[in-house]
C-alpha cells in the first residue's frame, strides 16, 4: 500500500515528491553504534578527524581501555562524529569527543544509551571526568560534582 501511496504521488505531482525526498535526504540523520575493542580504528577515526590528538601515548592509553568495555559510537550520515568511552564495571564515562556542531544531541544520545548500558549491569550510578568536553551539558541534565570535585555522578534510577 505505501508503494502505490509513493507511486501515485510521483505520477500526480513529481515536484512535491522531489522536494519530500529532497527534505529527506538533507535531514541529520544520527546512528548510534556500540563497539568492543576490534573496532578500535573507527574511535582512532574521530581522533584524527578533530586533529586533537594522535600522539602515540594518547593512543594507546585508549586502546589499553577497551579491553572489556563499551565504545559508543554516533555517526552522521555515515561519518563518526562523537564517542563515548563506558567502563562496564564502574559505570564511568572516559572521555566523549565529538566534532558535531550539535554537541549537545550527541551527548544526550550517547548518555541515554549508557544509561542502558548501565541499567542492564545493575550499576548504581554513571561517573564522568569533570575535565572532559561539554561538562556544563552533565550539570543541566541531573549529574552533580562528586566530594572531591574530580567527577560528575549521576545517580541510576
Amino acid at each position: 500500500m505505501c508503494i502505490s501511496i509513493v507511486e501515485f504521488t510521483l505520477f500526480i505531482n513529481p515536484s512535491a515528491c522531489f522536494f519530500t525526498l529532497a527534505m529527506l535526504l538533507s535531514t541529520i540523520m544520527l546512528l548510534l553504534r556500540t563497539y568492543h575493542d576490534d573496532d578500535f580504528p573507527a574511535v582512532i577515526e574521530l581522533f584524527e578527524d578533530q586533529q586533537v590528538t594522535n600522539e602515540e601515548d594518547d593512543l594507546i592509553r585508549l586502546k589499553s581501555l577497551f579491553h572489556n568495555n563499551y565504545a559508543l559510537v554516533c555517526e552522521e550520515l555515515g561519518s563518526i562524529v562523537g564517542f563515548a568511552l563506558f567502563f562496564c564495571d564502574q559505570g564511568h564515562i572516559f572521555d566523549l569527543r565529538t566534532t558535531a556542531n550539535n554537541a549537545e544531541e550527541i551527548i544526550y544520545i550517547l548518555l541515554s544509551r549508557i544509561e542502558e548500558k548501565a541499567n542492564e549491569l545493575n550499576l548504581s550510578q554513571i561517573t564522568i571526568n569533570i575535565n572532559m568536553n561539554h561538562a556544563n551539558t552533565f550539570t543541566t541534565i541531573g549529574f552533580t560534582p562528586s566530594s572531591s570535585g574530580q567527577f560528575l555522578m549521576k545517580k541510576i534510577p
